[in-house]
């Protein structure tokens, strides 16, 4: 299936005109979250229309800056048309389409994520276009690999990842820092079909409360265990993850997790 329109985003409302070939009275959903916690009431819903055109809204509260991530999404398990419903369930095919987790069961999706910086009065348009995924050769081994790349984006810092870690894998970042409790400081996300994801935490160098730091870990774990993964995470990796292989394994309260750790060094 596809999905073609803008995203356009000003003085906190988020709006969507597009066209799809999903069948008319298919229902949309638009999510926006913000990375600083949970925004209540920022979703929207509507039908595509007989030509294949739908329109959504969002507003978002005025306190609302930093990161945020929209999403623009079809569940054919959740629609209330039993034709749309029977006819897309475990049916959707394309670049669109991602693995999600609901009730402890594995669903498809078709989707458009769009991750933006939110900016008091800025005027920003995006292109809702079909994602070209580049899928490693070994993508869905057990023998799991990770590479992380680390980039600073304001106030926050972007942790890009590169896997052969299967679509919709809940993964987590978070910061380690010597003498301080950094709990606070991580992020978490979901696997992309082609193993990539980003993940934001809050940027430590920017914290006042910690003083004279000069280095800091990095810390990714994927944990097939995690209840955020849905059963075709633990068919591949193991219920424990005792099917995980490769350099990253470490162990956990008798689980086995993918653990890396990368050490930032502060530029003075």
């Amino acid at each position: 299936m596809k999905f073609e329109g803008d995203i356009h985003v000003e003085n906190n409302v988020v709006s969507v005109k597009g066209t799809t070939n999903l069948l008319p009275e298919s229902q949309l959903i638009l999510l926006v979250d913000s990375e600083d916690g949970v925004l209540i009431g920022t979703s929207d819903r509507a039908r595509v229309n007989e030509s294949g055109a739908f329109e959504l809204e969002s507003t978002l509260p005025d306190n609302v800056e930093g990161i945020l991530h929209i999403e623009v999404k079809f569940e054919p398990v959740n629609q209330d048309v039993e034709e749309i419903k029977n006819h897309y369930l475990n049916e959707l095919s394309g670049s669109f389409v991602r693995n999600y987790v609901e009730l402890d069961e594995t669903y498809q999706k078709a989707s458009f994520q769009q991750t933006v910086t939110l900016d008091e009065g800025e005027e920003q348009t995006f292109a809702i276009t079909e994602p070209s995924w580049e899928i490693p050769d070994d993508y869905g081994e057990a023998t799991v690999w990770i590479e992380p790349e680390i980039e600073k984006q304001g106030d926050y810092v972007a942790v890009k990842i590169n896997s052969n870690i299967i679509d919709g894998t809940f993964i987590q970042a978070r910061a380690s820092i010597p003498d301080y409790i950094t709990w606070g400081i991580q992020g978490s996300g979901y696997i992309n079909p082609d193993g990539s994801a980003v993940l934001y935490f809050e940027d430590p160098e920017k914290d006042s409360r910690i003083k004279n730091l000069t280095e800091y870990d990095i810390i990714i774990t994927m944990e097939p265990s995690n209840s955020n993964n849905g059963p075709h995470v633990t068919e591949i990796y193991g219920e424990n993850g005792q099917n995980l292989a490769g350099d990253f394994v470490d162990t956990e309260d008798g689980s086995k997790v993918i653990r890396q750790t990368i050490t930032v060094t502060v530029e003075e």
